[in-house]
């Protein structure tokens, strides 16, 4: 028995995570480059450009990077099967870019975490099997699950972004729906 290098964007994307979590527990002022801070876009410059794809890297903890790719690590390799690697890896970026940008005009919150590209993978790898006009069960059901939890938990101050979570899961549906593979 091996071990195989499968998905290779969405190791990228993990290793990327646990570097970027390590870059910034042992460089705090490194946390600029990740976090996306809201009254920081009053002035425009390429530090907060950069801030609108990188945020998905960065996470507040180990809790908080661990859940974020338990999930990525179980749903992201399918869906980048399914879609192929370098499609995936537009994805992600796009998502990110559509988050952050949904993010500054709706919140006034910072942004930081994998999350809401997780919710497009899951919701991306189920759109994908809707077949001649008919919409399957499953993607009713995740979409009812997870968007459903996220409205809801809009109405607490948890500190989560649902808006970020709403964002992805759209993203992944219009993905998903979009996909000609």
């Amino acid at each position: 028995m091996r071990i195989t290098w499968n998905a290779p964007v969405t190791l990228a994307v993990a290793g990327a995570s646990v570097a970027v979590f390590l870059l910034m527990v042992l460089v705090p002022a490194a946390q600029g480059w990740f976090v996306l801070r809201i009254p920081q876009w009053s002035a425009l410059s390429l530090g907060n450009a950069v801030t609108l794809v990188t945020n998905v890297l960065g996470h507040a903890g180990f809790a908080h990077l661990a859940g974020n790719l338990m999930l990525f690590l179980l749903v992201a390799p399918a869906c980048e099967e399914r879609f192929g690697s370098a499609r995936f890896a537009l994805m992600i970026v796009l998502t990110a870019l559509v988050i952050s940008f949904v993010h500054i005009t709706l919140s006034d919150t910072g942004l930081l975490g994998l999350s809401g590209v997780v919710f497009m993978t899951m919701l991306a790898g189920s759109a994908t099997n809707i077949r001649s006009g008919q919409v399957p069960l499953t993607l009713i059901l995740v979409a009812a699950i997870y968007l459903g939890r996220e409205v809801v938990g809009a109405f607490h101050a948890d500190g989560i972004s649902q808006l970020a979570h709403l964002t992805g899961g759209l993203c992944g549906i219009v993905f998903g729906l979009n996909r000609t593979a």
